[in-house]
């Protein structure tokens, strides 16, 4: 599985960009199928839980934020891990590049959660050159599983971290399965004092940029894209690419302005990174293997991210109706391999109490409930490069993989003002979230408003405690780590191993729940979630009555202006 951070919808040449070509992304896409109702957290540790449980972040109370380095938090100890399951089922199973799910305790980390090896970062971004991570304070933030990497100043991430992957797979003993988690840095802005950086090899293949940001951006992309032909000639010389099943993934829209801005471009969707419109949550993916059925293909079917784990599962060999109960993902390889319709009718994007805003998605309607009015809700044109590539030759385009949105109406922004009442729109119709339809569709609002407030009904509390001091790698050599214990880790990591089905059925069959709980939540923090919940809860109920009050309103002979 291959993880890209923070890539633009339009920074693919797959999706028929012209700006910045990507050869061997297209390559695996367009031989594969192209996943383009497939969608993923707007932020990066959400998404990166349910890439490694199946389970969506709001049953994990990691869907308010990512995790700062001096966090006390992380992925909850009580849940099985994508390679903890597959380990179970006879995989070996390795990590490399970004983690970003905790590392407080050492029992967060990587190789505790399932790896046996991972080299990478804990961390949510770093600078590609010295591996340093600056958020509240200053350090090196490079593991070799445990072990602080000193060495490797100088040394570009993205080809560091490939040559690392590469290793793997010319040293893996081909009798045995092989899981290889890929989680890139790229293309994430590093620190702030420079927070775009490229070779100057790839640099100088973009001359023609005029707008320096976006120059150093497409040569950040074409680096990984680099990588990704990399990989893919280790897996062939190797002889396991015929075998293989190859999964990219975005984490997260582009981030075109704002939190960990980056130069990325959504075009033509709406929003970014850490928003729930289109832009943000509707991931680039792409799945390629020699075992695909029905391939050289675009799929409009319902996709999430939270599915790879069961789907994943069920390849392996897994029975997923022994662990069905315990995630929230379904096995969609029937319809990615073969065409078949997606078992999956709807999508949560999220629901945050604390910032009081949600979205979800039921078969062709999606509802944006109170998304931030600001900046981050509009549509951004394409970057302006001269020439682009219109004088090189083109890849084929696969038909469908092109999103036409048609000519924007600034009145139909106007029409939706998701903090007044929620917006509908018909994504299936209108991706590009133009038209909101809310007014003449009341019904369907209230549909939608009440899966919300099922889904949030049985969320987990939000656990995002304050930052440690205690966390400054000053403390430790330097280097961002582990900085607190707990005696009751190990207990819990082995019951969690136990209750896996191929290692004991007996135990998974009795198995308790050891996913986080309010317990494990500090009285204070309780408290606050419980309050911000209420609150959140009783907004969704003014808008059910509101939408009563619109209908009534309708059929009535007084009725006058325009609604929002």
């Amino acid at each position: 599985m291959i993880v890209a951070d923070d890539l633009g919808w339009d920074d693919v040449s797959f999706h028929g960009s012209r700006q910045i070509p990507t050869p061997h992304m297209d390559k695996l896409a367009n031989d594969g199928v192209i996943l383009n109702s497939y969608y993923v957290s707007p932020i990066c540790t959400p998404t990166r839980s349910s890439i490694m449980t199946g389970k969506h972040p709001v049953n994990l109370g990691v869907q308010h934020g990512t995790i700062f380095g001096s966090q006390p938090y992380g992925l909850p100890l009580g849940e099985v891990t994508t390679p903890q399951y597959l380990k179970a089922l006879g995989y070996r199973t390795h990590g490399v590049g970004k983690w970003h799910l905790g590392f407080f305790e050492k029992e967060y980390t990587p190789t505790y959660r399932g790896f046996e090896s991972f080299y990478g970062f804990w961390n949510g971004k770093e600078d590609f050159w010295d591996h340093t991570s600056l958020e509240d304070v200053w350090g090196t933030d490079l593991r070799n599983n445990m072990k602080p990497v000193k060495n490797e100043s100088g040394h570009y991430g993205t080809e560091l971290f490939t040559e690392v992957a590469e290793r793997i797979i010319d040293t893996h003993n081909k009798s045995e399965p092989l899981y290889l988690y890929f989680a890139h840095q790229a293309v994430h802005s590093g620190n702030p004092k420079d927070p775009l950086q490229a070779p100057k090899r790839m640099l100088d293949k973009f001359q023609h940029f005029s707008k320096e940001d976006r120059r150093i951006y497409a040569a950040m992309v074409a680096s990984l894209d680099e990588s990704i032909g990399n990989v893919t000639k280790a897996l062939k010389r190797n002889a396991m690419f015929d075998n293989s099943v190859i999964v990219f993934t975005t984490d997260n829209g582009g981030a075109p302005w704002g939190f960990n801005w980056n130069a990325g471009c959504n075009y033509p969707l709406r929003g970014g990174k850490d928003t729930l419109w289109e832009g943000g949550v509707r991931g680039v993916g792409f799945v390629h293997s020699k075992l695909i059925e029905n391939k050289g293909r675009v799929s409009y079917d319902l996709i999430d991210v939270t599915d790879w784990l069961p789907t994943f599962y069920h390849l392996a060999g897994g029975d997923v109706t022994k662990i069905q109960d315990k995630i929230d993902g379904m096995n969609v390889w029937d319809t990615i391999a073969n065409g078949k319709k997606s078992p999956r009718t709807e999508v949560l994007h999220n629901i945050d109490p604390f910032r009081r805003f949600a979205a979800i998605r039921v078969k062709e309607y999606k509802l944006v409930v109170n998304q931030d009015a600001d900046y981050k809700t509009t549509w951004l044109p394409r970057y302006n490069v001269p020439g682009e590539l219109d004088s090189l030759p083109q890849p084929s385009t696969l038909p469908g993989a092109v999103i036409e949105c048609g000519k924007w109406d600034s009145e139909e922004e106007a029409a939706c003002k998701s903090d007044v009442f929620p917006c509908l729109f018909n994504v299936k119709e209108d991706p590009c979230e133009y038209k909101n339809i809310a007014q003449s569709n009341l019904d369907t609002v209230k549909r939608l408003i009440l899966r919300l407030l099922h889904y949030h009904k049985k969320a987990v509390p939000i656990w995002f405690p304050e930052r440690d001091c205690d966390a400054d790698p000053a403390n430790h050599d330097g280097f961002w780590g582990p900085w607190r214990s707990s005696e009751a880790n190990k207990a819990i990591l082995k019951e969690v191993v136990e209750s896996i089905p191929s290692v004991n059925e007996e135990k998974h069959s009795k198995r308790k729940k050891i996913a986080i709980d309010k317990t494990e939540l500090d009285e204070e923090s309780l408290s606050l979630y419980n309050e911000q919940s209420k609150e959140f809860e009783s907004m969704l109920k003014n808008y059910l009555n509101e939408v009563d009050i619109r209908k009534r309103s309708e059929t009535s002979p007084q009725r006058s202006g325009k609604m929002n």
